[in-house]
């Protein structure tokens, strides 16, 4: 979605921050380490989501701060303590790109890396965190991650060579798609068949969404032909041949849905946010959810929605219910509800931990131990820093686990 979106960032210079890194002091953090905070636990506590377990935390009431080194995450004081690294064009940037709510668990595609994801303990791991990392930063340094989902109920992630900002590098990705398995320590090639029909003919897969028809919409690119160009496909699953499309119907499938077509308790939060802005923006929510096939995208239901040049993007997360929406800054609002066909219980508001001048939140997303949300340092359209939060379930939030 950020590169459907990127035309209108440039004019407006949406990435927010000043022409130098900040220098601030130290947020007062929890002084817990965040390596193994019990001592000694087991990683067989944790359920293999994916590679080894990194890190094992316990989410407190202060956050808990983690950028993204070269070998994985890295506990900080705060976010303007993270590593210096230049600014770098969004496509070639390390950051984390989306997450994905899985049962208990919770995916998240690294650009440039591989998959992190959190996992809640059992046993004598109650109450913990454990962080795991499959990576293969060699090999995905020349790529992009366009999308994160499941296929075959494990998370995959489609990379992509993108060259709006610099030359081409390497050869295409084949297999294009990657996925976390369980116990592996680097993400393992997986088969679409729909693609590997292209890629045998010398077409490269740039993008992949899910319509509001519930269909598959991919993009493939020819660059080698002697006549290069680009096609749009559907298909109903991912083990259906694919089906040419035009591109109007490639642009339909990326339709925001309107904050009415929302489940009754994130609606209503929705429209709350949404109040709060300037209607001349294109103001736009990125929820995720379990019960959710993959990000959904809304919109207010004025006509206004989309008309600006300026694009602000709030992060959300949904789950039976109850959900949480936050604005760029850490300002959240939250709603609950009684039952699955009672009406709204509770509706408030909550901050997260203010971040540094040039830092933003861009996303959300919880499991029983502990609420995640990620954050970017941003400078005129390119990414600095970038890492996650980690704290403890705000206590409203517990009912839904």
């Amino acid at each position: 979605m950020r590169a459907f979106f990127f035309f209108l960032l440039l004019p407006a210079l949406f990435f927010c921050g000043s022409c130098g890194r900040p220098s601030v002091s130290p947020e007062k953090t929890d002084e817990r380490k965040a390596d193994d905070p019990a001592g000694n636990t087991p990683a067989e506590n944790f359920p293999a989501a994916g590679g080894p377990v990194r890190l094992i935390l316990q989410a407190g009431v202060q956050p808990l701060w983690f950028d993204l080194g070269n070998d994985g995450p890295r506990q900080i004081l705060s976010p303007s303590e993270a590593e210096l690294k230049p600014f770098e064009p969004w496509p070639e940037a390390r950051y984390i790109t989306a997450l994905l709510p899985r049962k208990e668990q919770l995916v998240m595609a690294v650009n440039r890396e591989g998959f992190l994801a959190a996992v809640p303990g059992n046993g004598n791991a109650a109450g913990l965190t454990g962080i795991l990392r499959a990576a293969d930063p060699v090999y995905w340094n020349n790529y992009t991650v366009s999308a994160l989902f499941l296929l075959d109920d494990t998370p995959a992630a489609l990379l992509y060579r993108n060259d709006f900002f610099s030359d081409l590098k390497g050869e295409p990705p084949v297999p294009p798609v990657r996925g976390l398995f369980p116990g592996s320590p680097l993400p393992a090639p997986m088969k679409v068949p729909a693609f590997e029909t292209l890629t045998a003919e010398g077409w490269e897969i740039d993008g992949l969404r899910r319509g509001p028809d519930s269909r598959w919409y991919f993009r493939g690119i020819q660059r080698k032909a002697e006549q290069p160009g680009i096609r749009y496909f559907s298909m109903m699953d991912f083990n259906s041949p694919g089906e040419a499309v035009s591109l109007g119907a490639y642009r339909n499938s990326a339709a925001l849905e309107r904050v009415s077509q929302a489940p009754a308790v994130l609606a209503k939060i929705l429209g709350e946010a949404f109040a709060l802005m300037d209607r001349n923006n294109l103001n736009i929510a990125a929820v995720v959810s379990p019960d959710f096939q993959g990000p959904r995208y809304f919109a207010p239901d004025n006509t206004g929605a989309g008309e600006g040049e300026i694009l602000t993007e709030l992060s959300g997360f949904y789950r039976s219910g109850a959900a949480l929406i936050i604005f760029p800054d850490g300002r959240g609002i939250y709603s609950l509800s009684g039952g699955e066909n009672s009406g709204i219980i509770e509706t408030g508001t909550f901050d997260l931990p203010p971040l540094p001048e040039g830092f933003v939140y861009t996303g959300l997303g919880c499991i029983k131990t502990a609420l995640f949300a990620l954050w970017e340092e941003r400078q005129e359209g390119s990414l600095g820093a970038a890492g996650f939060m980690v704290m403890a379930l705000p206590p409203f939030f517990h009912t839904i686990y």
